[in-house]
């Protein structure tokens, strides 16, 4: 299987800028709440402490990740599906799916 440089290039980006909006977003956060950063992973995204560098969690969502994006003030996790035409809403909370939209 070909590796597409150009395309692993963008999903390094990608996941770079996702945990600098994780971090800024994180000190608007109660400091009883784990700052976390969510990346994905084939069909699910790994909840990392990035405290301890450890997974906490693993999201099961759609086929075909193709983008992330944390709200403003850390609660919800946005990931958009490609394949299944969907973007899973993660709470932040709890690391579940709470809702899937078309």
């Amino acid at each position: 299987m070909k590796i597409n440089n150009k395309s692993c290039s963008i999903a390094v980006a990608s996941t770079a800028i996702v945990l600098f909006f994780i971090l800024i977003s994180s000190t608007a956060l109660s400091s009883s709440t784990v700052p976390c950063a969510y990346i994905t992973r084939g069909n699910t995204v790994s909840v990392i402490d990035i405290a301890t560098d450890t997974v906490i969690a693993t999201v099961n969502v759609g086929n075909g990740l193709h983008g992330i994006a944390v709200n403003s003030v850390g609660t919800k996790v946005y990931v958009t599906n490609r394949d299944s035409n969907t973007v899973s809403v993660i709470d932040t909370s709890t690391n579940m799916v709470t809702a899937t939209c078309l």
